[in-house]
């Protein structure tokens, strides 16, 4: 699979929920972004989501204004939550259903919902 961000690999990795127990994500081994699905996302305790975020750019590299589904290879819908200082920009596949985030907008949007501060992504949508 390709990353709908950059265009590189994406690497399958093993991260640990709020029990230390295992669970995979996939990640892009250039960019950062993770693709990953809603389930997922609330097991991904935030300083897990630190840890796999660890050594990658705040931002990922657009190759152009359109991401596509890894899995399904058909365009990411956008979704817009808003936060403190502007919008996080969710990008999900509508037949898969499964949400791309950069390790930036991933962080931000952990962060904040493990404050309870805005929604799980199913809730904006």
């Amino acid at each position: 699979m390709t990353c709908p961000s950059c265009g590189s690999v994406l690497i399958e990795k093993s991260a640990r929920d709020h029990y230390k127990k295992y669970f995979k994500i996939t990640q892009c081994k250039q960019c950062g972004g993770i693709w990953i699905n809603e389930s997922d996302f609330k097991k991904l305790p935030y300083k897990e989501a630190q840890k796999i975020c660890r050594g990658f750019k705040k931002t990922a590299q657009v190759i152009d204004n359109i991401y596509y589904c890894p899995s399904c290879l058909i365009s990411l819908s956008k979704k817009y939550e808003k936060k403190v200082g502007g919008s996080l920009v969710l990008r999900t596949c509508e037949r898969c259903g499964k949400f791309f985030y950069t390790c930036k907008d991933l962080l931000d949007l952990k962060k904040k919902s493990e404050s309870s501060l805005i929604k799980t992504p199913s809730q904006t949508r």
